[in-house]
């Protein structure tokens, strides 16, 4: 699931919807799974969402010691931007269906990230 997850993220890039650029979706009954995706850096805005520097929302962290990213406290802001943009992305973040999730994140040289994160059925 941690590979699938990783595939979503980069795939985020080319199209950053819940359909696939193959035209599927992880987001039906038959794909077996459910899906959040967060942009970073971003914030969530009536519509949709848009992307700032250094804002608000999802953003990645890095660790001071190191000056790299630190993916747990990464992955904890884009969660905290998924539990407050809306009720359907809250209430994915909060389910009781799913067995285990994972989280991929894709990178670009400029710091900014996509990801994506797989629930199982």
């Amino acid at each position: 699931m941690k590979q699938k997850a990783a595939v979503r993220a980069e795939e985020l890039w080319s199209k950053l919807s819940h359909i696939r650029p193959d035209g599927t979706s992880y987001n039906t009954t038959d794909s077996g799974y459910a899906e959040t995706m967060a942009v970073l850096p971003a914030f969530y805005v009536l519509g949709g969402y848009d992307s700032i520097d250094g804002g608000m929302g999802a953003h990645l962290v890095y660790r001071s010691d190191t000056g790299v990213v630190s993916y747990a406290q990464t992955a904890q802001s884009a969660v905290n931007e998924l539990m407050t943009c809306d009720a359907l992305h809250r209430d994915t973040e909060l389910n009781t269906w799913a067995h285990y999730s994972e989280a991929g994140f894709n990178f670009a040289p400029d710091g900014s990230g996509r990801m994506a994160q797989l629930f199982q059925y």
